[in-house]
């Protein structure tokens, strides 16, 4: 499916601002569970970095207090960085594991991310893509917004056509990120959605917090 601007332009937006980071997490914690509900087996789309850390500790709660499942939720991480496996604990499949899917029901085969080891980054972002398509697509996604703007590890710049596949990582992505890896240098590349394909997500939900 391609976006294009007619379908842009009619798009419904909505903006809403939260005095506190535990009031914006609570609200996206509780559109995700609204999403659940509705669909128990929806596809979604999920970020990693600071910003959604507190919204999954409230669906890790929710979840605790029987108010979601997610045992027939599919989920596709938005990004990886090349070179790490989900052991490494720098890597994005092992923040998801860490805060989300260790703690909720959700069956490891419904859980997808890129696979940073691959010898062929170029040919696994291809892939991923694939996948997601062979999924019905994305119904739902939820997005952070890096300090530079970035969105996924589409950096500045990026085109809005463009589609799963591996990016140089900007100076400023890779100072912003350095605590990921303490004492380590992080790979300089990544697999990420791109924007088109974000965009073909049915709904989307940008999250941002914080002075930066």
């Amino acid at each position: 499916m391609n976006v294009d601007a007619k379908s842009m332009a009619a798009a419904t937006i909505e903006f809403r601002v939260f005095l506190d980071q535990n009031s914006l997490a609570a609200a996206a914690s509780e559109r995700i569970i609204q999403e659940i509900r509705d669909k128990p087996d929806l596809v979604m789309g999920l970020p990693t970095g600071r910003t959604p850390l507190l919204t999954y500790r409230k669906l890790v709660e929710a979840h605790r207090r029987g108010a979601v499942s997610f045992s027939r939720a599919r989920i596709f991480s938005v990004d990886e960085y090349v070179g790490l496996g989900a052991a490494d604990p720098g890597s994005f499949a092992h923040y998801m594991a860490r805060n989300l899917y260790q703690h909720i029901d959700v069956p490891p085969q419904n859980t997808h991310i890129p696979d940073g080891r691959s010898p062929d980054p170029q040919g696994e972002a291809a892939r991923y893509e694939s996948l997601i398509e062979q999924s019905g697509g994305i119904e739902f996604m939820m997005l952070g917004v890096g300090r530079n703007g970035h969105i996924g590890f589409n950096e500045p710049g990026s085109a809005p056509d463009s589609r799963t596949r591996v990016v140089e990582l900007s100076q400023e992505t890779l100072a912003a990120n350095s605590a990921d890896l303490p004492g380590r240098d992080l790979p300089r590349q990544a697999i990420t959605l791109g924007l088109g394909s974000i965009l073909e997500a049915q709904r989307v939900l940008v999250i941002a917090a914080g002075p930066a």
